[in-house]
Order: structure tokens, then C-alpha cells, then sequence
């Protein structure tokens, strides 16, 4: 069994080049069964029982959304046993100029040097408000408009009338 720095040290060198845009040495320890929740209510919020389902589902649906690659920074990596905490953050933009600044905690489990479960926390209001616009939305794009009210009820007498409700409309 892997100890608690063995863990960390796995994930801290896995990650760093992450730092300089390259992501892929810290996918490669992340198990292809692994299952992986994005908290939340968002359009990607949810589980995960694939790196690929993540990749198609999640990853790729937001970085449609983005104007580029997004840079990104470690923050921290703490370790308990098989437990590993990862805090990071990401800088970008997505298409309709909105700033993407998310920082990131990732709670995993490792399991003989491979990353088996990862659950996402994240600013959530963020990442619905990127999802908000279609994907590919230019800069300056149109937001939607709000959606339109139904017009209040009128008397079925349309009577003047005393109190909060209609005498006729009651039966």
C-alpha cells in the first residue's frame, strides 16, 4: 500500500506540468473507471463513472465555451493515507469575454498509484454562468432575453371590485 507523502508526491509530479499547459501526465494516473462527481446543479454537475464520459460530458463541452486554453496554477496538495486533496486554480475567458477565474479542490482516491475516485468542488455560479451562453458564442454576443410574464388574471366580469379577490371567479 502507498503511504499518505507517496500519494502526495504522485499527484503534486503528475500535476506540475499541468502549470505549463501540459495535462496529460496527470490524466494518465487517473484510472479509466474512475468515478468522478462535478458537484452541483450545472449543466456538468453530476457523476461520472469514466475519464472518457468526464472528457466528452464535462471538459469538452466547457472548453467549447472558452476562448483558449486556460492557464492554471497549483495551489496546494495535502494527503491522508489513500485520500489526496488537490486545490488549484484556472484563468481564462470564455467567447462572450466573461473572465473564467475558478479555483478548484479536488478530494481523490488513490488506489495502487492510480487516482480511482475524484469528487469536484468549484464555484458552481460560474460555471453556469459560462454554460448560460450557447457554445462557440462570439465576443459581445446577445444575451437572451428574460423570459416573458403571462399577464395578470383579470375579473371574468371585468368589473371593478372591492378586496384581493374576485367574488365572481369563486364558485
Amino acid at each position: 500500500m502507498t503511504s499518505s507523502e507517496d500519494n502526495k508526491a504522485l499527484v503534486r509530479a503528475a500535476f506540475e506540468p499541468w502549470d505549463q499547459g501540459d495535462s496529460a501526465p496527470f490524466f494518465d494516473i487517473i484510472a479509466e473507471d474512475v468515478v468522478w462527481t462535478v458537484i452541483g446543479t450545472t449543466p456538468v454537475s453530476g457523476v461520472y463513472r469514466s475519464k472518457r464520459a468526464l472528457v466528452d460530458r464535462a471538459f469538452g463541452p466547457l472548453l467549447e465555451r472558452l476562448e483558449g486554453p486556460l492557464t492554471t496554477r497549483l495551489i496546494d496538495v495535502a494527503a491522508e493515507g489513500a485520500k489526496v486533496f488537490l486545490r488549484f486554480q484556472s484563468t481564462g475567458a470564455a467567447r462572450t469575454g466573461q473572465q473564467y477565474n475558478q479555483v478548484y479542490c479536488f478530494a481523490m482516491v488513490m488506489r495502487e498509484g492510480r487516482i480511482v475516485e475524484i469528487v469536484a468542488y468549484l464555484d458552481t455560479e460560474l460555471l453556469a454562468r459560462i454554460f448560460s451562453s450557447p457554445p462557440g458564442s462570439p465576443r459581445g454576443g446577445r444575451r437572451r432575453a428574460p423570459p416573458r410574464r403571462p399577464p395578470p388574471r383579470q375579473c371574468p366580469r371585468r368589473r371593478p371590485h372591492k378586496g384581493s379577490r374576485c367574488r365572481a371567479s369563486v364558485r
